[in-house]
């Protein structure tokens, strides 16, 4: 078994397996690493097939450049808003990346520098352990937004 996100990577996400650590880098540094649908579910699907890789022991997830995450990309949140869902809330791209870190079975580090906001705050509270640096700023705007919290957030 390959892993998919080193054989065909994705645009916006580096993967890197060394030693039995997979490093997951979004990469969409003029965006801040904002997460859109089909990132979300390139990171899921990473993360599904890591934790059944023999070769994986441990991910490290961190956004490229001088930040983790924005959050959701907040022209791809309006289309998806916009469009009646076909299914259930919870097979949206965000809450199925979600899913697939609160099952990892494995470590989930997360390495956070610059803005990790919404639901990049979130999704650091499925890992294992989170390491930020002196640059580090969260945020959890669902209030001021005037929408509910995401992914168990006010629970975890």
């Amino acid at each position: 078994m390959t892993l998919s996100c080193i054989q065909q990577p994705h645009q916006h996400l580096d993967a890197n397996l060394e030693h039995g650590v997979l490093t997951l880098a979004i990469n969409r540094p003029k965006a801040k690493n904002a997460l859109y649908g089909e990132l979300y579910l390139w990171i899921a699907q990473a993360l599904d097939e890591a934790d059944q890789h023999k070769d994986v022991r441990v991910v490290i997830l961190r956004g490229a450049d001088a930040d983790f995450s924005a959050g959701n990309d907040m022209q791809d949140f309006m289309k998806f808003i916009q469009t009646p869902l076909a299914g259930k809330a919870g097979d949206a791209p965000p809450f199925v990346v979600l899913k697939s870190a609160a099952k990892f079975s494995k470590p989930l580090i997360a390495a956070v520098r610059g803005v990790a906001i919404g639901i990049g705050v979130t999704l650091l509270l499925h890992a294992d352990l989170v390491y930020s640096d002196h640059t580090a700023l969260f945020q959890i705007p669902f209030v001021s937004l005037g929408l509910s919290p995401e992914g168990a957030s006010s629970k975890l």
